[in-house]
């Protein structure tokens, strides 16, 4: 059997590459986006834990104009900080749309020629299938062909000493 050589290898490989680089962008961009979603918990937390020392400062009565101004403020600051970190994560989340889109299209182009190799071996073992029915069909003719010549010798034979 004929050793099979794909002659668009070294595309196939880079295509290869190429999807393998789509799948590190794709993981870099859901890190990142792991990243930002802690970030919004976090400041969730410390947006509710500003809230409860607020409330704890107006139940204590005796509330210091600063201190409440301060922690308004504080809470107001957290609040933004959300609202840019989810504006982030919005950003984030269509890179990510962009990324898959590229990652599919890597993925497609590199199944195409992996699938055009399959074909192609699997033509050329067809092809060397067919060439040994040839010539075993080649050589059963021969065998069959040999056996009747001898046949036909021998019953000369014996008719040349029946005939002596």
């Amino acid at each position: 059997m004929a050793r099979f050589k794909f002659r668009l290898e070294p595309l196939l490989k880079i295509r290869r590459l190429e999807e393998d680089q789509a799948k590190r962008v794709v993981a870099a961009r859901l890190r990142q986006i792991r990243q930002v979603q802690r970030r919004i918990e976090s400041l969730q937390a410390a947006l509710l834990e500003a809230g409860q020392v607020m409330r704890s400062l107006v139940l204590a009565g005796a509330i210091v104009p600063l201190e409440a101004t301060r922690q308004r403020g504080y809470i107001g600051h957290v609040q933004g900080q959300i609202l840019a970190t989810q504006a982030q994560l919005q950003q984030l989340n269509v890179l990510l749309a962009a990324d898959r889109a590229a990652l599919a299209e890597a993925s497609k182009r590199c199944k195409i020629l992996s699938k055009l190799k399959e074909r192609q071996h699997q033509r050329l073992i067809e092809q060397e299938n067919r060439a040994e029915q040839r010539a075993g069909d080649e050589l059963g003719v021969l065998r069959f062909a040999h056996e009747r010549l001898v046949g036909q010798e021998a019953a000369m034979t014996s008719e040349a000493r029946v005939s002596v």
